[in-house]
């Protein structure tokens, strides 16, 4: 017994996460979020309707995951953000010896 789907379905699935990322930082705010809604329930009922119900929650897992991965990778907002708080430890000259706030940051940054 085959519990995993095939390949194909899980490719499909991850490039759906990556579409619905890229559709909200092409449209405006208003519209990518009904635009992200109506794909996720599309993707959802698809998956729900085409595999039995344990596939369906793997694949959705494997799509969430995907999709919370490439939202951080292609969000402007957090990747201006992230870009300013690298430059900010650069220039504050400590490698090692950050205080307290700044080691919190880096971790983050690191991530």
């Amino acid at each position: 017994m085959n519990i995993l789907p095939d390949n194909l379905a899980m490719i499909s699935v991850v490039a759906l996460a990556v579409i619905m990322n890229v559709v909200s930082v092409w449209l405006p705010k208003k519209a990518a979020t009904a635009a992200e809604i109506l794909l996720a329930a599309a993707a959802l009922t698809g998956l729900f309707v085409r595999f039995p119900v344990g596939q369906a929650i793997l694949l959705t897992a494997i799509g969430a995951h995907a999709y919370a991965a490439f939202s951080e990778l292609i969000d402007r907002n957090k990747r201006e953000m992230r870009m300013a708080l690298r430059q900010n430890c650069r220039k504050s000259g400590r490698s090692k010896s950050f205080s307290a706030k700044m080691r919190g940051d880096w971790r983050r940054m690191s991530r």
